[in-house]
């Protein structure tokens, strides 16, 4: 039987992926400002779209696609461009029509510490 679309990794697997992020708009040369929770919800998509091109995914797959991004979700790191705080809010709303996320509310804040720095 197949793992729910929606199962995430903990612990140890999340913090790890974290690592592994890109910084969003490092091109070179670019000035751009790094937000890490941008690259994440990046990631999630990819994960996203790789596990639903799979023709027959199976529980194996989920640690090959959305599994280690969203498990990172539930230490997502404060967004640090206006982007990256609309990208996360954008996604947890495309997300939460069809499924329950346990870090929503983790991506909330951190979509929101973006908001608060703006606002001070």
């Amino acid at each position: 039987m197949n793992a729910p679309r929606r199962h995430l990794l903990t612990g140890a697997a999340a913090v790890a992926f974290l690592g592994t992020l890109p910084l969003a708009g490092l091109a070179a040369g670019s000035p751009a400002i790094p937000d890490p929770l941008l690259d994440l919800i990046r990631a999630c998509r990819a994960g996203n779209d790789a596990y639903n091109a799979l023709r027959h995914p199976n529980d194996a797959a989920i640690t090959l696609t959305y599994g280690p991004p969203y498990a990172a979700l539930s230490h997502a790191p404060a967004a640090t461009t206006r982007t990256g705080a609309v990208e996360a809010l954008r996604f947890l709303c495309e997300e939460l029509e069809h499924t329950h996320l346990d870090a929503a509310p983790i991506v909330i804040a951190a979509a929101l510490a973006y908001f608060d720095g703006e606002a001070a």
